[in-house]
């Protein structure tokens, strides 16, 4: 079972914290961390994923919004303090500003070493997709 929380950057490090070891202790075998507004600050990225995920001992996943053009830097921090996963969009399509691009994290995570399994090529197709009820 995997629970996420929305506005989880908006909290202060304890409350999330606090609520990440509950939900851990009850049973969840995943967290995942959404940066709902895009406000994150990539820095603190760098060391909450790390902290909550030594503190509770299960994996952590983030989910990046792009409100502030920082979604790709904002996953690759997360990455770098231990994020097993993140939440991404094909072409970043989400409502407003859209979540984190796929093309851009699968990139970015590739030019530095971690392997995705994306193949560039395979994701051009994606575009050429039509709604099936059109």
């Amino acid at each position: 079972v995997g629970v996420g929380f929305l506005f989880a950057t908006e909290a202060s490090p304890l409350d999330l914290l606090e609520i990440v070891q509950r939900t851990a202790r009850a049973g969840a075998q995943r967290i995942t961390v959404y940066d709902t507004t895009g406000e994150a600050e990539t820095i603190s990225l760098r060391t909450t994923p790390e902290e909550l995920i030594a503190e509770v001992g299960v994996p952590l996943f983030f989910h990046a919004r792009n409100h502030l053009a920082q979604a790709a830097a904002n996953s690759w921090a997360a990455v770098l303090a231990g994020a097993r996963g993140l939440g991404v969009s094909i072409q970043g399509f989400a409502a407003g500003a859209g979540n984190a691009s796929l093309e851009q994290v699968a990139e970015l995570l590739e030019r530095n070493g971690v392997p995705t399994g994306v193949v560039p090529g395979e994701l051009a197709k994606l575009g050429e997709l039509k709604d099936p009820g059109e």
